[in-house]
């Protein structure tokens, strides 16, 4: 598993120019493999639901342990908040619903957990430097 962080890369004006990203495995990470087995259950339900509404005590729950615990190991081994994981998740398969599909803006935020088309469009801008309507124009381009 790999955890992506991008950034948007403004000019003087405050446009955005570019985009700038990392990525690193979760196993290169501070953790060890017995913090990935403890999550692991967690990470499973994760990735599977992301849709849904989470609550970190059913993740915590999962994996054995406190809410308090499973948040602070949770960010230990990833890097990011419980959070802020999921945001990740659902834009990145958001991502993959505007270049592959022909769902609307409006399916595409509702398929990957968010509650209303504006919501989802001021979120993946923020974190992606374009609206979805852009990104998936681009995308169709080949820029991305």
């Amino acid at each position: 598993m790999v955890v992506v962080n991008k950034i948007p890369l403004r000019n003087a004006e405050g446009k955005v120019v570019a985009v700038a990203g990392f990525s690193r495995r979760i196993s290169q990470g501070r953790s060890h493999p017995s913090v990935n087995k403890q999550l692991s259950e967690a990470m499973d339900y994760l990735h599977k639901n992301f849709s849904l509404e989470i609550k970190t005590r059913d993740l915590a729950e999962k994996a054995k342990m406190s809410v308090r615990q499973f948040e602070r190991l949770f960010k230990r081994a990833l890097g990011v908040t419980i959070r802020q994981y999921i945001l990740r998740i659902r834009l990145d398969h958001a991502k993959h619903l505007l270049r592959d599909t022909e769902e609307t803006i409006s399916s595409v935020a509702l398929n990957v957990g968010f509650y209303d088309h504006a919501h989802f469009t001021r979120i993946f801008s923020r974190e992606n430097g374009v609206t979805p309507k852009v990104y998936r124009k681009q995308s169709l381009a080949g820029a991305f």
